[in-house]
C-alpha cells in the first residue's frame, strides 16, 4: 500500500519514492499483470531457433503440389513451414530436397519437391519419380541430354547431368523395350486373327 507523506514523495512498502518513481513502478506492476501466463523463450531457445534465409538464384522448379502441401508441416510441433526459410537445396536431376526451417521452434525438415519411389534393386535407395518420366519422354521423343536441357535451360528449372540423364535411361530402356514387343506381338496377333476370320473374303479379293 502507498501512502502519501507529502505532495512530493509516496510511501510504497516501507521506503519513500518520488511520483515519478512510484508511477513507474505502478507501470511495471500492471503490464506485469497484462503479461501474465505468457511463455517467453529463453535466450538458449532464441539461439537455437535457425534464421530463415531465402535462396539465392532460384527460379523455377518441377513440383508436386499435393505431395508438397502435405509435407510442409513440422514434424516436431506440427506449424506450417514457408518455402520463404528454406536454408539449404539439394539437387537430384529434376528433383530437390529443400531444408525448410519451422519458425516455431529449432526443427529444420527436409522436404522432397516431387514423388520418392523405391529402388528394385536397393532396400532403402530411392529416387524422384520425375526423373524417371522425363527420361522415359527422352526416349518417346527421340531427344538427347543436349536438346533436354536446352528447353529447361529456357524454362529457368535446373538442368539435367548427362550422367544422371543416360543412368535413368538405363533404368527405364529394358522396361521401354519390352512394352514395345509387348505392344507389337499384340497387334500382330489381333492382324493374325483379322486374317484367318477374313480369309474367305480375302481369298475372292485376290
Amino acid at each position: 500500500m502507498a501512502n502519501c507523506e507529502n505532495s512530493s514523495r509516496v510511501r510504497y512498502r516501507g521506503k519513500f519514492l518520488t511520483k515519478k518513481q512510484y508511477e513507474l513502478k505502478m507501470t511495471a506492476k500492471e503490464l506485469g499483470k497484462a503479461n501474465q501466463g505468457r511463455r517467453v523463450r529463453t535466450e538458449m531457445e532464441l539461439n537455437n531457433v535457425p534464421q530463415p534465409h531465402k535462396l539465392i538464384n532460384v527460379d523455377n522448379r518441377i513440383v508436386n503440389l499435393s505431395m508438397l502441401g502435405k509435407e510442409l508441416i513440422c514434424s516436431t510441433c506440427e506449424a506450417i513451414l514457408s518455402l520463404n526459410n528454406i536454408v539449404n537445396e539439394t539437387k537430384r536431376g529434376l528433383g530437390s530436397y529443400l531444408e525448410v526451417a519451422c519458425t516455431q521452434c529449432p526443427f529444420v525438415k527436409t522436404v522432397p519437391t516431387s514423388k520418392l519411389v523405391k529402388e528394385p534393386d536397393s532396400k532403402n535407395r530411392q529416387s524422384f519419380e520425375i526423373n524417371y518420366k522425363v527420361s522415359i519422354g527422352c526416349l518417346h521423343g527421340g531427344i538427347g541430354n543436349q536438346v533436354l536441357n536446352k528447353v529447361l535451360g529456357a524454362a529457368g528449372i535446373p538442368t539435367m547431368n548427362y550422367n544422371t540423364n543416360k543412368d535413368y535411361e538405363r533404368r527405364v530402356g529394358p522396361v521401354v523395350e519390352r512394352i514395345a514387343k509387348e505392344s507389337c506381338d499384340r497387334a500382330a496377333k489381333i492382324e493374325r486373327e483379322l486374317t484367318i476370320k477374313n480369309v474367305e473374303e480375302i481369298e475372292k479379293t485376290v
